[in-house]
């Protein structure tokens, strides 16, 4: 059986002092999202719970960073950061752009080991059975030990001031949110707000997705990280919409995310597998990623040609007929 370590995870860590005052839930205390609220008190209600889920996630992390936890922790960490890119007009002192930019730097640190992640689960592991699985597992058992350390990075870069300062910033938000909004003093509607700001995302997905058949690579994922903030802004702004329609277009935008989230993954896969290809490598373990990444790529030409349909079926909800209506 293997080891709490040997899968990714650092020396599990007691809860700061910080990390037990904030168990407390702010959602419960803070204004639901209704159609007849203030912008004010709506900016409160889609910040709060987008900040338990934060925090749940960054003490959860804190203790030990296995692949489950770095991978919700980076997600609600985009989560927040499209509540703070909503009510980016609303940012007059610019505190909330660099709660944002901090954010996404903690985020990227955290990311490294991510990748590693994804490549042993996602990548190598699914093609350990195959005929040259002995060298897949060989790689796979390197790639471990490159999780090991980069778990240890994760715990280090949360154990920092800086962070724990953007640690206090994130439980301050939703407060903070609503006072921005009310020294903005903008009483625009609630469900017209959140329309303009789907319509606006909706677009310029739109305005991609018309030319699918062109796009390059980084196209590619450029237009994978607008389905996510897309996908994300709308389950903030869920309780203004149907639930039937909503749940449409929320699995239709699953659905697109995953395949491209497939072919981001193996182009991270190449990256990752390129330390294997040094001329101080071990061969067998460079001829294992190249043979891993070449079954991968194959594969992900067919995804591609599936992402027409994916996008047809999308477009056809109601929700996204709604969106592009002028």
């Amino acid at each position: 059986m293997q080891s709490q370590r040997s899968k990714g995870a650092a020396k599990p860590r007691r809860q700061t002092r910080a990390g037990k005052m904030t168990e407390r839930v702010r959602s419960k205390t803070a204004p639901s999202l209704r159609r007849d609220v203030s912008l004010a008190d709506a900016a409160a209600a889609i910040a709060a719970p987008a900040v338990d889920r934060a925090e749940a996630c960054w003490d959860a992390l804190a203790i030990d960073p296995s692949p489950d936890n770095v991978h919700k922790f980076r997600v609600a960490i985009r989560q927040l950061r499209v509540v703070l890119h909503i009510f980016r007009k609303q940012d007059v002192d610019g505190k909330l752009k660099k709660l944002r930019d901090g954010l996404k730097q903690v985020a990227a640190e955290v990311g490294r080991k991510r990748d590693i992640d994804v490549m042993i689960a996602e990548i190598v592991q699914p093609l350990s059975s195959d005929v040259d699985g002995e060298d897949v597992h060989a790689l796979v058992d390197q790639l471990e030990q490159q999780r090991l350390a980069a778990g240890d990075d994760v715990s280090r870069a949360l154990d920092t001031d800086t962070v724990g300062a953007l640690r206090r910033a994130v439980g301050q938000l939703p407060g903070q949110l609503a006072k921005a909004v009310k020294a903005k003093d903008d009483d625009t509607d609630i469900e017209k707000f959140a329309y303009r700001d789907l319509r606006k995302r909706w677009r310029r997905l739109e305005a991609m997705a018309s030319r699918l058949d062109e796009l390059s690579a980084s196209d590619l994922h450029e237009m994978r990280k607008m389905i996510k903030k897309l996908r994300y802004a709308f389950a903030h702004f869920a309780p203004l919409y149907d639930k039937k329609d909503g749940n449409k277009f929320t699995k239709a935008l699953q659905r697109l995310q995953d395949a491209f989230g497939y072919l981001n993954d193996v182009a991270g896969a190449r990256k990752t597998g390129e330390r294997f290809k040094d001329d101080d490598a071990e061969p067998s373990l460079a001829y294992a990623a190249g043979y891993v990444l070449g079954r991968h790529v194959e594969r992900g030409r067919d995804v591609r040609r599936r992402i027409g349909k994916g996008w047809k079926r999308l477009a056809d909800t109601d929700l996204a007929r709604l969106l592009a209506s002028k």
